[in-house]
């Protein structure tokens, strides 16, 4: 869709396209910015994308739909809307917009979720649990 990005970026003087951009400058680009826009329409298992603006803490505007549902917490670490409904999607960045004093708490809630669930560490101490489990399930079937 590229082709279409460049005719809005032509039509529009506050779109910008960067195209394909390493990942330490897409943290920098993160960190500096208000909200992600997360506009899936697929039932997601864990987007990449949104641990990422968590890790800066970015708020993120996501589709209410699979693990955007889950992942985020409204009007905490960003805000939902409904998926394919353009007006939601509207409807939630003035409601972001217009509660721009919010913004800071919102920040600092996405980074405590990101320090609380989407570390490396955490992930380790998460998958560890989970092999517990099915081990002791496992004994508990055999015996």
């Amino acid at each position: 869709l590229e082709n279409l990005v460049q005719e809005s970026v032509n039509k529009h003087s506050n779109i910008e396209y960067l195209g394909h951009q390493p990942i330490q400058e897409i943290y920098k680009l993160l960190s500096r910015t208000q909200a992600l826009i997360f506009p899936s329409l697929w039932y997601e298992g864990m987007p990449r994308t949104i641990v990422e603006a968590f890790s800066q803490g970015t708020p993120v505007i996501a589709s209410k739909l699979g693990a955007m549902a889950t992942m985020i917490q409204n009007e905490v670490t960003g805000l939902h809307f409904e998926p394919g409904n353009s007006l939601s999607l509207v409807n939630s960045i003035h409601w972001f917009l217009n509660h721009s004093h919010c913004i800071e708490s919102m920040r600092q809630s996405t980074l405590q979720d990101f320090q609380e669930k989407y570390t490396a560490t955490q992930n380790y101490n998460q998958l560890m649990e989970i092999y517990d489990a099915a081990h002791r399930t496992f004994h508990q079937v055999i015996n």
